[in-house]
């Protein structure tokens, strides 16, 4: 097994600390239900992704994310999937219009492990929204998220370049797992061309304390996400989508992702991404079929990283029921 010096242990501890505390996700035009409950329902059909990312490919003990989401709505009862009535279609599957006009009642939830170097962080977040049409062709969505996590250390991933150091004792001695809960808000104003979403998580804001005296201790920050998109019909079968998303947590500075995504005659896709001082991102993705659809972005670090890394990886499987 792998392991890392206690400094490094240390240095990331402060950097979740006194900067983002929360997963990075480079595929928030394909998922955005991860930043905003109140985006899940968006299609009438039941939508789960499966994802994984990597980040800093080649760095010892970078972080790692893999998740479980989905989300259905429960407006008209839940769809259901029957693979024969489709089986004589040509050509690609195609995905559906966003539907409008109508008032929808969504469930979700998703379970996420979030590892790096020797702390894991644990997620489960059950989800509600409500779908309210307020003007011809779209619709105000307002979503709420309640959940728990956990923050564990594995105490075998580090080796102590200082033997009987004190601050790593009393950390050790004083527990190595924490538990706390977790809500999360947000709006999402939308039509089949324009998306606008608003959220906050992390709002109850636990103090996570290991001890007297501990340097891991540190105080969970709302952390604050805003996104906005829209989608220009070039041709017949040619989709360009200009996006944004800001990330902030106080006292961090905010983080900037500018996007333009490119949608095919609605079965393929593809997207090139800025993150401002970090990095540049390239995504593609397609519809395997009616029921799954699979899309892969690469993150390129344009940071002082560089130099120690060869970017990050991220893949997601979607599954689609109902379509």
């Amino acid at each position: 097994m792998k392991k890392v010096s206690l400094t490094f242990v240390l240095i990331c501890s402060c950097l979740v600390g006194f900067s983002q505390q929360q997963y990075q996700h480079s595929q928030y035009l394909k998922n955005a239900y991860l930043l905003n409950p109140a985006a899940s329902g968006i299609y009438d059909y039941i939508d789960i992704s499966i994802g994984a990312r990597q980040q800093w490919l080649g760095f010892n003990n970078a972080p790692q994310t893999f998740y479980v989401s989905g989300h259905t709505s429960l407006t008209g009862g839940m769809p259901k999937y029957n693979p024969s009535l489709r089986t004589g279609r040509r050509g690609p599957t195609r995905t559906p219009d966003i539907k409008t006009g109508k008032i929808k009642h969504v469930v979700g939830g998703y379970m996420m492990k979030d590892k790096y170097g020797a702390f894991n962080q644990y997620n489960m977040m059950g989800t509600y929204a409500f779908h309210l049409p307020v003007m011809s062709g779209y619709n105000l969505s307002f979503g709420l998220g309640a959940g728990v996590a956990q923050y564990s250390f594995d105490q075998t991933e580090v080796e102590m370049l200082t033997p009987g150091d004190q601050t790593y004792a009393n950390y050790i001695g004083n527990g190595t797992n924490r538990w706390f809960g977790d809500l999360s808000a947000g709006l999402w104003f939308y039509s089949n061309e324009l998306f606008v979403g608003l959220s906050s998580s992390q709002i109850i804001r636990d103090y996570l304390s290991f001890g007297a005296a501990s340097f891991a201790d540190y105080e969970l920050q709302n952390h604050y996400k805003a996104t906005a998109g829209y989608k220009f019909q070039i041709n017949r079968d040619i989709a360009i989508t200009p996006a944004f998303l800001v990330k902030y947590m106080s006292p961090a500075p905010a983080s900037v992702d500018f996007s333009v995504k490119m949608d095919y005659d609605k079965w393929l896709w593809a997207s090139l991404s800025y993150r401002h001082q970090d990095a540049a991102i390239a995504m593609v993705g397609f519809n395997i079929n009616d029921l799954f659809n699979i899309s892969y972005s690469f993150d390129y670090t344009i940071s002082d990283m560089r130099r120690y890394n060869n970017g990050g990886h991220e893949l997601v499987l979607g599954v689609t029921i109902g379509r």
